[in-house]
């Protein structure tokens, strides 16, 4: 008997060669299934109105009316819904008209109306009434702008009535003075003087600053220069009552809220 020898590529030419008829075959088979194509029925069920399709974020909620706010992400729009969605008004936000502002940054219920921070040297509020007629706007909140920070689902003020009048409570790293503003060099001063937090009284046209580096944070304790950061501050509307949370680090700190000041709770 003759004996046959058969050599690597012989053996990889007849792989390739059974593999080929076999695609050749599946692909035959699927050509004759399309051309018997089959009739598909759909069955209408309901339709939606796509109000809008950019991204939208919850900027606030007013208790006494049960309204929300919502604000496009680059603050080109408003729209204001009931608890459950349904939209009752849209207003264009980003303009240069009497009743819009050139570069809004965040927005708040205010009273019956609205209160918009704009992006400037100055930082001044918009206040709207509620059919988004601009009624009133703040004295310069700082003077110049060395930092600029936006949040997603943060905002760097808060809206609290307190005996019959209405304050804005918030946090802006601009109110750092110029000559505690190292560019070249570590500056854990910084942290023992700027008052980068702020009250604003709009009865009294009044705004008091003061220091939410909390003297008990570490960085601050063992003056360990960690940046001119922002802290997270959000004041309770029922018991005033301020939480700061420092961007660097995990320590919550509490403070009671008065008018012109603020002290820790211990």
């Amino acid at each position: 008997m003759k004996k046959l020898n058969f050599t690597l590529i012989d053996i990889i030419w007849s792989l390739s060669l059974s593999v080929i008829l076999f695609s050749c075959e599946i692909k035959y088979k699927n050509k004759a299934q399309l051309s018997n194509p089959k009739e598909v029925k759909f069955e209408f069920l309901d339709s939606i109105v796509v109000e809008t399709v950019d991204f939208l974020f919850l900027a606030d909620k007013n208790e006494k009316t049960q309204q929300f706010v919502f604000n496009t992400k680059e603050m080109k729009e408003l729209l204001i819904t009931d608890l459950h969605g349904s939209i009752q008004s849209k207003f264009e936000l980003t303009g240069d008209g009497p009743d819009q502002v050139s570069t809004p940054l965040e927005v708040a219920f205010w009273k019956d109306g609205f209160v918009i921070k704009e992006i400037s040297p100055t930082h001044n509020f918009h206040f709207f009434n509620k059919d988004f007629k601009k009624i009133a706007q703040s004295p310069k909140i700082t003077d110049g702008l060395n930092f600029l920070t936006i949040y997603n689902s943060h905002r760097s003020f808060s809206v609290i009535e307190n005996e019959g009048r209405n304050f804005i409570i918030g946090e802006d790293l601009n109110l750092i003075e110029e000559n505690l503003i190292s560019e070249y060099k570590a500056n854990a001063d910084l942290y023992e003087k700027a008052a980068t937090g702020y009250s604003y009284d709009k009865e009294k046209e009044k705004i008091t600053r003061f220091n939410i580096y909390p003297k008990t944070w570490k960085p601050r304790k063992e003056k360990k220069w960690v940046g001119s950061i922002p802290s997270f501050l959000q004041v309770s509307k029922s018991n005033k009552v301020i939480a700061i949370l420092p961007s660097v680090g995990d320590e919550l700190f509490y403070y009671d809220w008065e008018p012109n000041s603020i002290s820790p709770i211990f």
